[in-house]
């Protein structure tokens, strides 16, 4: 009886290490990098490397923090979607002295160079007055505006042609600007 149960415990073994073999080679996608792994959304195919995913977007390598099925879950505004992806110009407005500005500004820049690859225009701003920017506000807005900033409760807010972001935390400032990108190229 003795050799039986050691060859059951070999098996056993075996069937073991085979199972935590085959996830890792799943996860890494099978390639020769295990910390790069790919994932289908519609037409498009996202790599993740180093904690970002990348994907090719109208001819332009675009990296994202978040996939879209995980950006599809934010809330934004069906009246500020359709006017957002129908238009070329509006614009992008932060505050100077907000807590998180310096990543409010990498959402103002790259979705102002996600636009402008696309052929559209964006007019950065701040909500008061900066040596050669224009004060764009919530209030003055004539045309469609984004108004990012800090706030204890994320919400996305549209009235009068602006859109207002109070983003509570840097992953849902990370969050917004994907959605932004991934909505104005039409992915989400």
């Amino acid at each position: 009886m003795r050799p039986m149960k050691k060859s059951m415990g070999i098996i056993i073994i075996l069937l073991m290490v085979s199972s935590v073999l085959g996830l890792v080679f799943s996860y890494s996608g099978g390639g020769n990098n295990p910390s790069e792994h790919t994932i289908r959304y519609g037409d498009h195919v996202f790599t993740r490397q180093e904690n970002l995913y990348i994907t090719e977007i109208n001819g332009n390598e675009l990296a994202f923090y978040y996939t879209p099925d995980v950006v599809l879950g934010v809330d934004m505004p069906q009246e500020f979607v359709d006017a957002y992806t129908s238009s070329d110009i509006f614009l992008l407005t932060q505050d100077v002295d907000d807590v998180s500005v310096d990543f409010i500004s990498i959402l103002t820049y790259d979705v102002t160079r996600s636009v402008v690859d696309k052929g559209g225009f964006v007019q950065p701003g701040f909500t008061t007055a900066v040596q050669q920017l224009p004060v764009l506000t919530c209030d003055n807005a004539t045309s469609l505006t984004v108004y990012a900033h800090s706030g204890n409760v994320t919400s996305a807010t549209y009235e009068d042609k602006c859109l207002d972001l109070s983003l509570a935390t840097n992953a849902d400032i990370a969050l917004y600007r994907d959605a932004l990108i991934y909505t104005y190229y039409g992915v989400i």
